[in-house]
């Protein structure tokens, strides 16, 4: 199963939601599981990995996490995801009836290495048919640099890109 990197959804509308609803046309089976990882749900450097959702693809997850000693938080499974979770939102939407658990992203200016250690984590997952999204393209997820204006936007996403 691929990992797709995507921009989400406002919150309204349903562009987003009709995207990943036609590409799930184009993969190769129904997915098993949706691991969402979500730009809203941030956790700092020293505390561990969130992760929210079906209880048994949780579980999946966090041993997968655990194999690499990667410290997590398991939530109760009729735990809400945090308001303004776009890509739940629209990875909800767009996959009514698969099982999803979304996971929180490491922190603004933590080690790469963390979140590199935890993608090599979960790629296991998708050989067994889970569908991992990644939420919020980072290179146009950062707000606040809007307010620096357009050649500042452009310098930091071509260096992101770069990377």
């Amino acid at each position: 199963m691929p990992a797709l990197a995507f921009n989400h959804g406002s919150g309204s509308g349903s562009g987003v939601t009709d995207f990943l609803q036609a590409y799930s046309q184009l993969l190769p089976q129904a997915p098993t599981g949706i691991l969402v990882v979500e730009a809203h749900m941030k956790h700092e450097t020293s505390q561990p990995v969130q992760i929210v959702g079906d209880s048994s693809l949780a579980a999946r997850v966090a041993g997968c996490l655990q194999a690499q000693d990667i410290p997590l938080r398991l939530s109760p499974a009729d735990s809400h995801h945090p308001r303004g979770a776009h890509g739940i939102d629209d990875a909800t939407l767009a996959f009514k009836s698969v099982p999803l658990v979304a996971i929180s992203v490491a922190a603004n200016g933590a080690d790469a290495r963390q979140s590199l250690s935890c993608g090599q984590a979960l790629a296991p997952l998708r050989e067994q048919g889970v569908l991992i999204l990644g939420s919020g393209v980072p290179a146009f997820h950062n707000f606040d640099i809007l307010r620096h204006g357009p050649k500042e936007v452009e310098r930091v996403t071509a260096a992101f890109g770069g990377w």
